[in-house]
């Protein structure tokens, strides 16, 4: 049992915090509370106690009348309110219910909480159904529209960093581009097959989506399926793991409109520092001593006058050489002939960029018929000083729900979103690793004659090089239709359309730089073509348009039998079909630089067509069953029969097989005198076998017969005849990966539920991945075929621990994530072609 003095600490805790709140934040008592049993015309007096019998220290109590002040119980769980009229009061306690009582001046009242067990009774979204939190047997983990509604952030994947052990997500090759999509996955690495990807499916509202293609504050809640047993359901589609992403839905009630805005401003994280000119040369310097002694990268001197520039004993960074009797030359000798002192990252980036974002949202509806509709502007600036970089985003979206009849409801969504980004063209292809490389601090910002230095820099490309354009539409339509003939039966319909419309554009224009090598007075005003510019002007068009449509029909139903026994049993079919057409054209030599258009340019012998159509699809049949004694006893088992077309016909179907208990300890008798301080305690334990499909190939078993189109100078007709390369070897045989996937799990609650927390350990050992095949005798002439030969474990563990507490109405809540993942290659018989003669001592990857 407690004691007087943790209730004394914790009071003296409670109202010390009340006193550095701000005022009128917290309700304090202006006067000692008078025991329960005084009584007076003017005062409701009365003791709070919580479901254990103990004072409930702390709870709020407030009237509905506005006009008294609410206050706060003591160490005894008393409390008086200041009225002479009879009050509906609301009494509110962390891990309780919020109770409303009546209550009379002059008459004491006393109230005992109940315990609040939202926590064990929260509805988690898992495939194709919803379950209780207490029931859940798989490692699934939950963030809701509170865990990312503060998140100031781009994007929903951006929102969801750090929130759920085990999630991933990190920065894709694209690094921080402003339109750069996160690399997402769950618990590390898992695959290394060639060809395929690990990435986890995402579904939204039921229906595979990108993740940024959602606005954040639609989110409603996310499930992460993390284990097999969890993820099963989905079959093919989801060997590591699932995201599914609830958007907000209308209630019942008079409408309401709300709008919420965003200002802020960026700045990286830990920014780059970089040498400046005088600790650059001495550097190189030392380098070149080390590597070759008695050499050296710059004479003494060249050190001596970039010496005399840095320390401002001279204004001249031009090198003269003296010792070969030259006057100073522009773009000669060592450094290009220049010591200037420029921070290449702090002319280039802006410390901070800002970025404003707008919502709104019309919801209501009454009990027949409910909406949601919502709207969202974002205006993301980039870091860039020259070349300005931008990002605008676009979204709407609609739901709506209809109870036709007592047996029928039917739901229509559909979302629109557009994005736009706009940059400099020679961003492309790794312009931060050009900046790092090639500007180094002693290039100067302009030449002798005040222009630009484009042979030294790149302000001149970023201001006049170009721009590449990107404009991505995504358009999606759901419609679900829920029979339900008898209670407990469900008969679900969907039907799930996207199309995604992406197109880009971008033009190259000649960057000039003007010769400034004369440096005696007479300055060149002719130009000539800056280094690392195109001598020609080109324009690239690029379009592509992806349809997906999805068809799921599936019933569940439940029921209980001896009282105590509950069960749900689910069957379904489920079939994809995904297209995508994409074409692509650049040609070189525009009329006009203000009109970068394909029409306007003139080049008749350089350019370039290309086009392709592609398209797979899949069925699958699933099946669920789930029961439970008296929610104490758990067991799940999901089957799943998975066909896929990138497959040949004798490897195109797989099972997917799964199972999953659990134990909550909690409900035993013989835990009940533990249960005041661990209320909820469960064991869990699943096992389950997935297979990819997810190759990024889409016809990895087909062989392709490339063509090369007429062009070039050849002989017959002066032209190169159209003709078809031979195809690569090809495995018809190629089938699946597999993924074997065990898992153990505790759940766990102390103190009312203040204190939470999960710990997971897991191993997955993935077979039959994609890799090279043996080597073929060099008259073969040709590439080995890939096989399925590869193998690898993944184990690791992950641990959540959350606290959520209340001192008066100040709520407050903290979590801690930890988690750690290790992958080891077990099977690789041709290990050279795989990692490299100088790489096979050590094949492990770690991440966490």
């Amino acid at each position: 049992m407690k004691s007087k003095q943790l209730y004394q600490s914790a009071r003296l805790f409670a109202l010390a915090a009340a006193a550095l709140a701000p005022a009128g934040f917290v309700p304090v008592m202006a006067e000692p509370v008078p025991q329960a049993n005084t009584a007076h015309a003017s005062t409701i007096t009365g003791k709070v106690l919580d479901n254990e019998g103990e004072p409930a220290i702390g709870a709020t109590v407030k009237c509905k009348d506005p006009n008294v002040q609410p206050v706060v119980t003591d160490i005894d769980g008393n409390f008086v309110l200041r009225t002479s009229k009879a009050q509906s009061i609301e009494i509110s306690y962390v891990g309780c219910k919020t109770q409303t009582i009546k209550a009379t001046p002059g008459t004491p009242v006393e109230v005992t909480l109940q315990p609040d067990n939202n926590i064990l009774d929260e509805m988690v979204v898992v495939g194709f159904a919803t379950q209780k939190r207490i029931n859940l047997t798989g490692s699934v983990g939950t963030a809701s529209a509170k865990d990312i509604a503060s998140r100031p952030v781009q994007n929903a994947a951006a929102a969801l960093q750090g929130v759920i052990p085990g999630l991933n997500i990190g920065n894709s090759s694209s690094g921080g581009e402003l339109n750069a999509s996160k690399s997402i996955n769950i618990r590390g690495k898992s695959t290394i097959g060639d060809g395929v990807s690990d990435a986890p499916l995402i579904l939204i509202d039921g229906m595979e989506g990108d993740i940024n293609s959602i606005n954040p504050n639609d989110i409603e809640s996310i499930s992460v399926l993390k284990d097999a047993a969890a993820s099963s359901i989905y079959g093919s589609r989801a060997p590591f793991g699932v995201i599914l992403i609830t958007t907000k839905a209308g209630s019942a009630g008079k409408s309401q409109i709300r709008y919420s805005n965003s200002f802020r401003f960026n700045q990286p994280l830990t920014p780059m520092k970089m040498m400046d000119s005088w600790e650059y040369i001495n550097y190189l310097n030392d380098v070149a001593r080390y590597t070759s002694p008695g050499s050296r990268e710059f004479s003494d001197d060249f050190v001596e006058q970039a010496y005399a520039y840095y320390t401002g004993a001279s204004d001249n960074f031009i090198y003269e050489n003296k010792w070969q009797g030259e006057s100073r030359r522009w773009g000669t000798g060592e450094c290009g002939g220049t010591f200037a002192n420029v921070n290449w990252l702090d002319e280039l980036y802006k410390k901070n960029a800002f970025a404003q974002e707008h919502n709104l949202t019309l919801t209501g509806g009454n009990e027949k018929v409910t909406y949601y509709v919502s709207g969202n502007y974002l205006d993301q600036g980039g870091f860039m000083k020259y070349g300005n970089d931008t990002y605008e985003r676009f979204s709407l979206m609609g739901k709506v729900s209809a109870q036709m009849f007592s047996w029928l409801n039917v739901q229509y969504t559909g979302r629109w979103m557009r994005t736009d980004y706009d940059r400099a063209t020679v961003m492309s292809g790794g312009f931060y690793e050009k900046v790092i490389r090639r500007l180094a601090p002693t290039n100067p910002k302009y030449d002798p004659n005040g222009y630009i230095a484009a042979d030294y820099n790149y302000i001149e490309h970023l201001e006049n090089g170009g721009r590449h354009k990107e404009q991505n539409d995504i358009f999606s339509n759901q419609l679900k239709v829920v029979i339900t003939p008898l209670k407990g039966w469900n008969i679900i319909g969907e039907f799930n359309a996207r199309v995604n419309s992406d197109w880009t554009h971008e033009d190259s224009q000649i960057v000039y730089a003007h010769d400034a090598d004369d440096l005696e007075g007479l300055s060149s005003e002719t130009t000539h073509v800056a280094f690392d510019s195109g001598d020609h002007n080109n324009v690239y068009e690029y379009s592509y348009r992806n349809t997906y449509l999805n068809y799921n029909v599936y019933s569940d139903y439940t029921f209980n039998f001896a009282e105590k026994n509950n069960m749900k049993v689910m069957l379904g079919f489920q079939a994809e079909d995904n297209k995508q057409r994409k074409m692509n054209a650049s040609r070189q030599d525009m009329l006009s630089s203000d009109l970068p258009v394909l029409d306007l340019t003139t080049s008749s012998d350089s350019y370039s067509l290309g086009g392709a159509y592609d398209l797979w699809r899949s069925v699958g049949f699933f099946g669920r069953i789930n029961y439970d004694y008296d929610s104490k006893y758990l067991l799940e088992v999901n089957l799943r029969y998975d066909g896929s077309s990138r497959f040949r016909a004798a490897h195109r179907w797989e099972w997917a097989p799964s199972a999953s208990a659990g134990w909550n300890i909690d409900r035993e008798n013989f835990w009940e005198d533990l249960r005041k301080v661990v209320p909820s305690l469960k064991l869990r334990a699943s096992y389950g076998q997935l297979s990819n499909q997810n190759t990024k190939g889409w016809y990895p078993t087909y062989r392709i017969v490339g063509v090369t189109n007429q062009g070039g100078n050849w002989l017959v007709n002066g032209m190169l005849q159209n003709t078809a390369s031979f195809p690569a070897l090809i495995n018809p045989l190629l089938t699946w990966e597999k993924i074997r996937t065990t898992n153990i799990g505790i759940d766990f609650s102390l103190f009312k539920y203040k204190l939470t927390g999960s710990f997971d350990y897991y191993w997955r050992n993935n077979k039959d991945m994609i890799g090279p095949a043996q080597k073929l005798p060099g008259v073969v002439g040709l590439t080995p075929p890939q096989e399925n030969v590869l193998s690898m474990r993944t184990s690791g563990w992950e641990l959540q621990i959350g606290w959520q507490d209340n001192i008066g109405d100040f709520i407050y809540s903290a979590k801690l994530n930890l988690s750690d993942d290790r992958a080891k290659v077990l099977e690789y018989p041709n290990p050279e072609r795989l990692f490299g003669t100088n790489n096979l001592q050590s094949v492990r990857y770690t991440s966490g």
